[in-house]
This record gives structure tokens, C-alpha cells and sequence, in this order.
């Protein structure tokens, strides 16, 4: 059944799948960089915003600017969005902010409640929203590209999230003199790449390395609506989490091989790295965290092997690597994959090599 299901899906997606003229203007470098800087710079001001619906609506405009695209939002508004893929969606130059994410977002009295990953989500899906209509017009919305046309949107996200902050301080370059001082002394972190409808997997040495124990009972927690190995199209998907099953070394061996793990450099040292995996492992069995790949609503968030590895690496992290991690990755949601994971830390080492060696922008 389930074949036949995909095999509709593929005449359907196929029959559509000619790309839509693109009516709007091309991405320039310039206009990522700027819309990279909106996304930082929002990101800093929002925990200390007075008004949230006007200050995120102030936010958009600006980001919109930012592309190269006119400020016609009039005014923004809160409600059950028809567009389940977003969470927020532009109607008749009215903002609207799914009502769940912004009751998460908001305190009773209007003030943003300090909720970074989803605060940085929020922004993902809004600079989604306004590259849709600059890149195909402004009548144009995420869900209604073809695979042809998503892939263009997505690799013009990929080019403005790619883009190193611009502000680098005298203070930051110091730090990123520091942490490449310790280069011959930094750990690694493991990533077998997503492939095909693998998710991939993510792990510290043999100290922290976890996979959904499927042997136990699973529990249903909810849906998600997104797209999955087995769809084409996203809909509604049944979430589940099962136990952890912690892998030993010996059993990561067999189903993650090292020869084929890519070994990614992290800025914390080797020793650091291998002490904050342990306690990471030992706060997740206290804890009694289950393996879950996402959540099912904002205050639910995904415990699959990214999340550990990333909370391993910020733990282990000195002041001066952490400031650096904490600056280049401002307004940006956190990576969803293992790959995404490997090419953001990619991406932060090569800025702090370039920070430490280049000029100073502002101080």
C-alpha cells in the first residue's frame, strides 16, 4: 500500500513538476549578506522588545527591505494558519503568526518570552516566506513550489544562512586567536550523512552515541506535519519515541563505521570534548530523556543523536569559543540533520580562521 501511495504521489508531483518562471529577481550576494545581518541583529534585540507583535512585524519589514522587496506588510495578526508547512504566512499584506508559536513566543502582557531555538525558527520560516515571493513573485507561497522550484529556494536559504556575521570586534578576534591556538589539541565530531531515506546519525568518540531502542514498546506522542523518506509531499506524519538505546563502542562499529564517518573538527579540546559527552550522557539517563527525531508542538523538542552531540560540544566549550559560537550562529535555527550539523560546524570553523587573520570591522 504503501508503494502504491508513492507511486500516486510521483505521477501527481511529476505531472506538476515543471518549474514556475521566475517572475521576481535573483538572489544577490550582497542581498544574503544584508538579510544574514537582519537575522542576527533581530535575534539580539527581540528579548529586549516592548511590543512583540509590532516589534517582529518592524523585524519582517526590515528583512524584507534587506532582499531588495517593498515593506507592504500593514499590520500583523495571529491565528490558525491554513499553510501547515510555516509558521507564519503574508495574506493581503497582513503578517500572520501561527497562534500557537506566538502564544510560546509571548508573555500576558505582549512581552517575547526568551525562547531562542523557536525565536530562530520563527525567522527561518519568515525569510522562507520572503524569498519565496522574491525569487517567484509576490503571490507565491512555499507549499505551492514544485521540487524543481523548492530546491532553488532552498539553496537561496542555504546562501544567506552561510553567510558569516559582519560584525567582528576587536574582543572577537582576540577569542578566535585563542580557540585556533588549540587547534592541534581539538576533538572531533563524528557524522555518518544522510542518504537516501537515511536520517544519518551523530556521535562523540565512545562516549555518547544514541540511537532509538526499537526492541522496547514505542510511544505515539502526536503528529507532524512535514515530508518524510517515503513521501514526496509533506502531510501529516505520526511522531513516535522509543527508549534510548546507548551504543557501545563496539556496537556503534557495526552499524556507524568510522571509515565512512566523516570527522568533523570542533573548537573544543579533546579531553573537554570527551568529559562533556560523559556528562551529557549521564544527564540524559537522569533525566530519563526518550529518543524522539522531532517534536510535536513548540515546547517539544527533538532528543535524537544531533541534539546530545550539540549540547556535548556547547558544555564543553571554553568562554572564548563559546561567545564565537554564540555570535556566528545568532538568528540562525538550529541545524535538523546530521549533515546540517557538519557543514554549520564547517562553516563556524573556517569564519574563526578568517576572523583571527583578518581585518577588524567594528569594535
Amino acid at each position: 500500500a504503501e508503494l502504491y501511495k508513492l507511486l500516486d504521489e510521483l505521477a501527481v508531483t511529476a505531472a506538476a513538476a515543471e518549474k514556475l518562471p521566475m517572475t521576481g529577481q535573483p538572489l544577490q550576494t550582497e542581498q544574503a549578506r544584508a538579510a544574514r545581518n537582519c537575522l542576527a541583529e533581530a535575534a539580539d534585540i527581540w528579548p529586549h522588545c516592548e511590543q512583540a507583535m509590532p516589534d517582529f512585524q518592524n523585524m519582517c519589514v526590515a528583512l524584507a527591505a534587506s532582499l531588495g522587496l517593498p515593506a507592504s506588510i500593514q499590520m500583523g495578526r495571529i491565528a490558525k494558519l491554513a499553510s501547515r508547512g510555516s509558521m507564519l504566512e503574508w495574506k493581503d499584506n497582513y503578517l500572520v503568526i501561527d497562534q500557537q508559536v506566538f502564544q510560546s513566543l509571548t508573555s500576558t502582557d505582549g512581552h517575547f518570552v526568551h525562547d531562542e531555538l523557536l525565536f530562530n525558527e520563527l525567522q527561518r520560516d519568515m525569510l522562507e516566506m520572503l524569498l519565496t515571493r522574491k525569487l517567484f513573485g509576490e503571490n507565491t507561497n512555499p507549499w505551492q513550489l514544485s521540487a524543481a522550484n523548492k530546491k532553488q529556494l532552498r539553496m537561496a536559504m542555504d546562501e544567506v544562512m552561510a553567510q558569516p556575521p559582519s560584525s567582528q570586534s576587536v574582543a572577537l578576534r582576540r577569542d578566535a586567536q585563542h580557540v585556533l591556538s588549540q587547534t592541534g589539541q581539538m576533538g572531533k565530531l563524528q557524522i555518518m550523512p544522510s542518504a537516501g531515506g537515511a536520517l544519518g546519525h551523530a556521535w562523540l568518540g565512545n562516549d555518547l552515541s544514541i540511537v532509538p531502542d526499537k526492541t522496547q514498546k514505542k510511544q505515539t506522542i502526536g503528529t507532524h506535519f512535514m515530508r518524510t523518506a517515503l513521501r514526496l509531499e509533506p502531510d501529516d506524519c505520526t511522531v513516535k519515541q522509543w527508549p534510548v538505546r546507548w551504543l557501545s563502542p563496539e556496537e556503534n562499529e557495526v552499524l556507524h563505521p568510522q571509515t565512512y564517518a566523516w570527522q568533523i573538527t570542533v573548537p573544543v579540546e579533546a579531553g573537554r570534548l570527551q568529559e562533556a559527552a560523559k556528562n551529557v550522557a549521564q544527564e540524559w539517563k537522569d533525566e530519563a530523556l526518550p529518543f524522539r527525531f522531532i517534536g510535536t508542538s513548540p515546547e517539544m523538542r527533538g532528543t535524537a543523536c544531533r541534539v546530545s552531540v550539540l549540547r556535548a560540544i556547547a558544555q564543553g566549550m571554553d568562554p572564548a569559543a563559546s561567545r564565537l559560537f554564540s555570535h556566528f550562529n545568532a538568528g540562525l535555527a538550529e541545524p535538523d540533520s546530521p549533515t546540517e550539523i557538519a557543514n554549520r560546524m564547517n562553516q563556524f570553523m573556517a569564519w574563526v580562521k578568517s576572523l583571527a587573520s583578518g581585518p577588524v570591522v567594528s569594535s
